[in-house]
């Protein structure tokens, strides 16, 4: 249109040629340059990026994942202030027989308990087993001690409280005891693994009939009577009949008092959406052997879920909810002052 509008003008105003070609040029160019500044000045204005980003999100926006949720550092629990506390637990000993530990450790008299006040603070776990029943050796380690002793080295008590009994170092100078044996299979300086034979159960020495009883010591070359720890925080937990682990319990109570006294204590398991509960745990805390150990009880191999704790002490009446996890370990403070 602009061409044909040209050549009329052209043919009306009589133009000398060339002229109207230097004219006709310049015009074009003229506008092309417009042109150009228009489309520059578009691309850069503020509104133009705003609208072809919006444009861009919205059109990409159904295949881009969202960003993850940004979770702050987390903080480690403190059980002093908090309900409880799940953690990792440090549960690295093997179960020292063939079976399940849940079927092989009876109730009655559990690590700081008294047996109801019949026998002497229990420094160690028994086991149920039958005479002649192979011993394996809970983790890696260097024997120290195997045989049985005149002298009152590893106890306090009369000669051979022990019976046949071995004492086994490992890692982060922590011992194993195991008690009571029919057979030692084993020599002082020998190097043992994890699960391997060391001896067979026996009821040698001060024992009730057939049983093995395991210790875990820290330190003194694993001779020290009173520096045990609790097996139950270190034996691998069983599985149930699903194939999923079980948890554990650790229960401190702070009353206060500037010595352990052995305290009653309820447990209720209420199942997911139950309003009662399925099952009653009567348990009893540390006798006043033990105040050298953080906790004052401790329950392995617990069904996961949730669980009413009940303690009625000398200085008045506690309970808590607390959670427990499968694999993991549940640490609860009862202050009760």
């Amino acid at each position: 249109m602009e061409s044909t509008s040209l050549l009329v003008e052209r043919n009306e105003s009589k133009l000398p040629e060339s002229k109207l070609m230097k004219y006709i040029l310049s015009l074009f160019f003229a506008l092309l340059l417009v042109s150009c500044n228009n489309a520059v000045t578009q691309a850069v204005t503020p509104e133009a990026i705003s609208t072809l980003a919006t444009s861009a999100i919205t059109q990409t926006s159904t295949s881009i994942p969202p960003s993850p949720t940004l979770t702050s550092t987390p903080v480690p629990c403190d059980s002093t202030t908090s309900d409880f506390c799940i953690v990792d637990g440090n549960f690295i000993f093997q179960s020292p027989l063939n079976g399940s530990l849940v079927d092989l450790m009876p109730p009655t008299y559990r690590y700081g308990s008294t047996d109801n006040g019949n026998r002497d603070p229990h420094h160690g776990t028994d086991f149920n087993a039958a005479n002649g029943d192979p011993v394996l050796a809970v983790a890696d380690g260097t024997i120290v001690f195997a045989g049985s002793e005149k002298e009152r080295i590893h106890s306090p008590w009369r000669d051979n409280f022990y019976g046949n009994f071995i004492v086994i170092r490992h890692a982060n100078d922590i011992y194993t005891l195991y008690a009571h044996l029919s057979k030692v299979l084993v020599g002082t300086g020998r190097e043992v693994l994890a699960g391997e034979v060391i001896g067979e159960v026996g009821r040698t020495g001060v024992a009730i009939g057939p049983h093995l009883h395991l210790e875990v010591r820290r330190g003194t070359n694993g001779e020290d009577y009173f520096s045990t720890e609790n097996p139950e925080l270190w034996l691998v937990l069983d599985d149930d009949e699903n194939g999923n682990l079980y948890g554990a319990l650790s229960i401190t109570i702070d009353e206060g008092l500037t010595r352990k006294v052995p305290q009653k204590i309820v447990l209720e398991y209420y199942p997911v959406g139950a309003k009662s509960p399925q099952k009653t745990i009567h348990a009893i805390t540390y006798s006043d052997e033990f105040e050298n150990n953080q906790e004052d009880m401790v329950l392995s191999n617990m069904q996961p879920g949730r669980y009413r704790i009940a303690f009625s002490g000398e200085n008045g009446f506690s309970e808590r909810w607390v959670e427990i996890v499968s694999g993991k370990l549940t640490q609860v403070i009862l202050k009760v002052k």
